[in-house]
């Protein structure tokens, strides 16, 4: 179980090797609309002048326009052109969409919209699951924390492993929705622990032992715990990451 090559690259504002033609430019674009560039109501650029500036043929362009569109990022009209959509309809829980926007910068009100965000899933997440998982679930949160433990000393290897947890405790709940959720869950990892700076393992010791506590919660089937012990986590993280904004002191936390 990795973070995908793809959330990392987009997060960092990277375009990765080999990316279709199609995506490029839906990137392009998207980035265009997220960094205000573009506002909900403009027309985009029309072909001739997107052809231009991308190289591309008619056909590569008008996919990647049906990408945006797919999206919820934007919305062609015949004969009226393509215009950008309102905020609410960019659709966020598309693991391409999200780090899209993380690619334009990462900021402290984004961080916070995604402990939101996971603040108002992953507890309720955590109190099915200790009602829920399997021996097989179990078994995978056991050995993520065992991988966690394993791997203080790397952050790359680290970040996999708390990845790999919160996967397995959304899929326990038998609950496809709450499994969707993971894209969230993987571009926060990605800011948290691999793009902003991470150096104090003392941090991540402590992540694990909150790992631990909530395994155990689960495991003895106690809802109302592994809820309060999820919010904690993540409130963790979040306040130890707070602190990356502020130029001489220390670092965020693993989530």
């Amino acid at each position: 179980m990795t973070i995908s090559d793809e959330a990392i690259n987009a997060a960092r504002g990277m375009t990765p090797l080999h990316m279709p033609s199609t995506t490029r430019i839906a990137r392009a674009i998207a980035m265009d609309i997220f960094g205000g560039v573009l506002k909900p109501g403009d027309r985009i650029p029309g072909e001739e002048e997107s052809l231009e500036r991308f190289g591309v043929s008619r056909t590569v362009w008008r996919e990647a326009i049906k990408i945006l569109d797919a999206k919820g990022l934007v919305t062609p009209k015949p004969k009226v052109g393509t215009r950008v959509r309102d905020r609410q309809s960019w659709n966020f829980l598309d693991p391409e969409v999200l780090a899209w926007r993380i690619s334009v910068g990462l900021d402290a009100d984004l961080l916070q919209t995604l402990r939101e965000a996971r603040l108002a899933v992953e507890p309720f997440a955590a109190r099915l699951s200790a009602t829920r998982a399997s021996l097989s679930d179990l078994t995978e949160m056991e050995t993520s924390v065992r991988l966690m433990d394993a791997a203080v000393g790397d952050r790359t290897l680290f970040a996999e492993a708390d990845l790999r947890f919160h996967r397995a405790v959304a899929a326990s709940t038998g609950n496809f929705v709450l499994g969707s959720f993971s894209a969230v869950i993987e571009i926060a990892l990605v800011c948290a622990t691999l793009l902003l700076p991470l150096e104090d393992e003392s941090l991540r010791s402590e992540a694990v032992r909150r790992h631990a506590d909530l395994f155990d919660a689960i495991v003895n089937h106690d809802g109302d715990r592994a809820s309060r012990l999820m919010t904690d986590m993540i409130a963790f993280g979040g306040e130890v990451g707070e602190l990356s904004s502020e130029p001489d002191r220390a670092r965020p936390g693993p989530i």
